[in-house]
């Protein structure tokens, strides 16, 4: 008898950034936290990005776009917006949400994975405050919401590598 060797995505890291809409302040979580896991030498997780109220194959905004590309070298270009479901959710060693809200809307959708839905912000403090939406606003409302999620990345990222370790 053959054995099958089980897929390797089975076994990767895997961490889901959760907005509402998924084309401004979860696309830019998923690719500086992708930045700031490979300068760690973590190569091989994966970083993945979905909205609990995004529509579909929606563009990263302009804005976000231009300034991941002028204040990290990140090219937001190939983003394409997604729902979250209960199979992305499952799949997810760790979900980091950008608001109070998107925890309990996850939570309505899956309460079985409460352990690994954490705000953003309680990877770093232990005080609870929400990432402002830049939605529909100028370029220094997006400017204020990048600089926000990369210093909770900055700041968060041994807590966030060590629930990953914990949870998954």
């Amino acid at each position: 008898m053959a054995f099958e060797t089980p897929s390797l995505f089975l076994y990767m890291t895997t961490i889901l950034v959760i907005c509402s809409g998924n084309t401004c302040r979860s696309p830019v979580g998923e690719a500086i936290l992708k930045q700031k896991l490979a300068e760690n030498g973590l190569f091989d997780w994966v970083v993945q990005s979905a909205g609990t109220r995004a529509v579909e194959g929606q563009p990263a905004s302009t804005h976000g776009l231009e300034l991941c590309r002028e204040l990290f070298d990140i090219d937001l270009s190939a983003h394409q917006s997604k729902k979250v479901d209960s199979n992305t959710l499952n799949a997810a060693n760790l979900v980091l949400c950008m608001t109070a809200q998107h925890q309990k809307d996850l939570l309505k959708l899956d309460a079985e994975n409460q352990l690994k839905i954490k705000l953003l912000a309680k990877m770093y403090s232990e005080d609870r405050f929400d990432v402002p939406d830049p939605f529909g606003q100028d370029k220094e409302a997006y400017r204020r919401m990048i600089t926000t999620v990369s210093n909770l990345i900055d700041e968060g990222l041994p807590s966030i590598i060590d629930a990953c370790k914990c949870i998954g």
